[in-house]
């Protein structure tokens, strides 16, 4: 009798056990930490936009051209620090990243590296509409859309991309760069040219291919 109550008792344990399922923790999924930040002088005025502060964040875009078969494509980057909610933004554009689009609807990801990681040692050159090149935009308080232009302007212009860095998680692959310039910008107002100076800008952000 005092068997049948073991074996009774070790079966209830044994029917227990083997119902409690394994909870399953699934592994930690990688996520690109992107941060971005501007400060800089602008006109005489320092300005600073800061990512979560006033709606502000990195927006990365891209303009492709595509050439027919035997011509190399071509993507120019943007990285934009603005915001919903406030008119000005800093907008940094760099192009040109050439590929087949034969083979591939966006420049792949070895390419992509390899142009990007090219500014660590090279600084780029001011060029109009970024055309192989770098150009820095700037949209004011008013509205005003303000752009650098080329190098055979006798005005001072700089850039310099350190702490350049490729990563990529689940939501694509980023370059993450901090780019420090100082430039004119321009606008064309009917005859005349207005220019402001944007001096010791230092920009945190990101392209994204």
């Amino acid at each position: 009798m005092k068997y049948s109550k073991l074996l009774l008792i070790c079966s209830g344990a044994l029917l227990l056990f083997s119902c409690n399922k394994h909870e399953v923790v699934p592994a930690p999924v990688p996520k690109v930490d992107l941060y971005c930040h501007f400060e800089g002088k602008i006109n005489n005025t320092f300005i600073e936009l800061t990512q979560n502060v006033d709606g502000y964040d990195c927006v990365s875009t891209k303009l492709k051209t595509i050439q027919p078969s035997g011509s190399q494509s071509y993507a120019i980057y943007y990285s934009t620090m603005r915001s919903e909610s406030y008119s000005p933004y800093v907008k940094l554009a760099l192009g040109n990243l050439y590929y087949d689009a034969t083979l591939s609807n966006d420049p792949p990801l070895a390419q992509f590296n390899q142009f990007f990681g090219g500014l660590s040692n090279i600084d780029p050159p001011y060029t109009m509409d970024a055309q192989d090149g770098f150009m820095v935009e700037y949209r004011d308080a008013q509205g005003n859309i303000w752009n650098s232009v080329d190098t055979t302007n006798a005005l001072p212009q700089d850039v310099h991309f350190t702490s350049v860095r490729q990563e990529s998680d689940a939501s694509g692959d980023y370059i993450k760069f901090i780019c420090e310039f100082n430039c004119y910008v321009y606008r064309f107002n009917g005859t005349t040219t207005d220019s402001l100076l944007i001096k010791d800008a230092h920009y945190e952000g990101w392209y994204r291919r």
